[in-house]
């Protein structure tokens, strides 16, 4: 069972997901896949590239492009807000 400050992150996570789907700055549809698998099911990036059949190095490159997409629609300090 995960405990209150672990959901409450998730669920800040989730609306700045669905936040973003509205600007112009998009996540495509993998790396959102990507992240998923990576911040709601806690699955390693070796777990997540056997699990899509990906690369390493492309579920790598791909899910820090799409962190660094977030971060910089929200600002510096928001996606460190979010992983407190």
């Amino acid at each position: 069972m995960q405990d209150d400050h672990a959901v409450g992150k998730h669920a800040r996570f989730i609306q700045v997901v669905r936040h973003q789907q509205h600007r112009d700055v998009e996540v495509g549809a993998q790396p959102r896949q990507l992240i998923s698998l990576a911040f709601f099911r806690g699955l390693s990036h070796e777990e997540i590239a056997q699990q899509t059949r990906l690369p390493l190095g492309t579920v790598k490159s791909q899910l820090r492009r799409a962190l660094l997409s977030l971060k910089q629609m929200l600002g510096d300090g928001a996606l460190t807000a979010l992983a407190s």
